[in-house]
């Protein structure tokens, strides 16, 4: 089955700490280095169909929506009409503040001047600024992290920071230098971009590594784990085209009873590997049911996707006992009317005589109390999957039978490698079919008989097989198949150059017709 979408996510994030002016020099150096190189492991926690995902990201701490930026020297808050005089004094005048920084000074803000003894860095999306005493790390709408100083992302705010100051606004202006210093103080800015630089060296020596997320899902186990629920039934498709005779034989031996194959999707796929994995589940002694995977969203597409699965299963002479599956899972099946349209899907295969019906569904499907219906909830099969499934802890017993796993293993030494889906049957359902005897032998083919299916009709032959072209019979009377085996009923055919009418139950006619208005009439000569 294909329970593999729509899904639920918790996040937990880490929490950022801010870092906060220090005192003593050499700290806020260290503690610099630790924001331009730190990052905040992200836990991210997924659930689908009972499956338990735990992914975990790595998020930098360089990109942060509002940031704290921090400098080596120190970091001096200004409030509106306030003077901040740093180590290194260079005074820039905005409508009622000035802000003074001792190694540099970068101000994003309307008609602010940044100026950079050693770089000017102007920024667009994704750029970075490195200059000679900062080190930027970039993102997706940049972020520029410099050894003297943390950008902040603030709009209209003047920060003032011995090392650095750095407002990021949309377009960007990251501007970070070595120092813009006042004369009367050189001898400390000295001091401060000496200590920067040591910070640099200290940096470019560190590499930083990504942690690769890592994804767990439902763990992976071997049929015939005694601390598993027991495996009653496996379900298989084309996928699983590649498993041997000596594979069902295992599933035998391990205990299973039934196989579930999926025959039909649509109005127009067939699994062409069904009747042999059929044959071979037969042959290891297992029961086989079908399933057909469906797509209508209304009751004419549920009667074309049901007239799908009929010709399959007359085609290969499969009994009228075995049970059959709508496959309800897909999201292109959701509809207010879904109950109307599965019972539309029941009663073409009812009127082809496979009156054997069960739902496979999960608890994620939205129309599941409405499918569920059309059977009754002791003839539904329901996946749901814990991460880890055990015989000690069951789930669904209410239901028909319950799909618990999809990373199963075949017994050890099984040729087929790959996962399989598995269940467990509490009431029986899943045997309630056909058994061994999935297809009809050869003395109990359709022979010399008619079918309906979904108001089509069709013949089977002496040899079991349906006919096309002319059928005479019974007294010199004659009706047409298609090459798609339908009869024709109510429409003209040309046959060896003879243009020939079939009425209503399908019989060629003879004599006068009328037709229309009743003033039109065609003359058909005895054949």
């Amino acid at each position: 089955m294909r329970f593999k979408k729509s899904r639920l996510i918790e996040v937990k994030q880490a929490k950022r700490f801010k870092l906060y002016k220090a005192r003593k020099l050499w700290l806020v150096a260290g503690v610099t280095a630790c924001s331009i190189l730190g990052g905040a492991p992200l836990t991210i926690q997924q659930v689908h169909a009972d499956k338990l995902t735990a992914v975990v990201a790595s998020k930098s701490a360089s990109s942060v929506k509002v940031g704290t930026a921090t400098s080596t020297a120190s970091q001096v808050s200004s409030t509106q009409t306030s003077t901040a005089t740093s180590v290194a004094s260079q005074t820039s005048s905005a409508k009622a503040s000035t802000a003074t920084s001792a190694a540099s000074q970068a101000s994003s803000v309307q008609s602010s001047t940044a100026t950079s003894a050693a770089s000017q860095a102007s920024g667009v999306k994704a750029s970075t600024a490195t200059s000679a005493a900062s080190q930027a790390s970039s993102v997706q709408s940049s972020t520029a992290t410099s050894a003297a100083s943390q950008v902040s992302g603030v709009k209209t705010s003047t920060a003032t920071s011995a090392a650095s100051q750095a407002s990021s606004v949309q377009p960007s202006t990251v501007t970070s230098a070595a120092s813009q210093a006042s004369s009367t103080q050189t001898s400390k800015v000295a001091r401060v971009v000496s200590q920067a630089q040591k910070v640099i060296k200290l940096a470019s020596s560190i590499t930083i590594k990504n942690v690769r997320s890592t994804v767990a899902t439902t763990d992976v186990w071997t049929i015939g784990d005694a601390t598993r629920p027991r495996v009653d039934v496996v379900d298989v498709s084309s996928y699983q085209s590649a498993m041997t005779q000596a594979d069902y034989n295992k599933l035998k031996v391990a205990g299973v009873k039934t196989v579930i194959i999926k025959a039909t999707e649509g109005t127009t796929y067939t699994n062409q590997a069904a009747v042999n994995q059929a044959s071979m589940a037969n042959a290891a002694g297992l029961n086989v049911d079908f399933y057909h995977y469906a797509t209508f969203n209304n009751s004419t597409a549920a009667q074309a996707e049901a007239e799908n699965m009929a010709s399959f299963l007359t085609n290969k002479n499969v009994s009228t006992r075995v049970l059959l599956f709508a496959d309800m899972e897909d999201a292109t099946t959701y509809s207010v009317n879904a109950t109307a349209n599965l019972n539309a899907f029941w009663d073409i295969l009812n009127s082809s005589g496979y009156t054997n019906h069960g739902v496979y569904t999960s608890n994620t499907y939205l129309y599941r109390d409405a499918v569920i219906k059309t059977v009754g909830q002791s003839r539904v099969w329901r996946a749901q999957y814990p991460y880890t499934p055990s015989k000690n802890n069951l789930w669904n017993t209410a239901d028909g039978a319950w799909q618990f796993s999809s990373t199963a293993l075949l017994p050890s030494g099984a040729d087929y490698t790959g996962f399989i889906d598995v269940s467990i049957d509490y009431n029986g359902l899943t045997e309630d079919s056909a058994g061994t005897a999935t297809f009809t032998d050869n003395n109990h083919k359709i022979i010399n008989q008619y079918r309906e299916i979904g108001n089509k009709f069709y013949y089977y032959g002496s040899d079991g097989q349906l006919i096309t072209g002319l059928r005479h019979y019974s007294n010199g009377k004659l009706e047409y198949y298609g090459v798609d085996h339908v009869q024709y009923r109510n429409r003209y055919a040309t046959v060896n150059n003879q243009l020939y009418y079939f009425g209503s139950n399908g019989d060629a006619i003879t004599g006068l017709r009328y037709y229309g208005n009743g003033s039109g009439k065609v003359y058909w000569h005895n054949y």
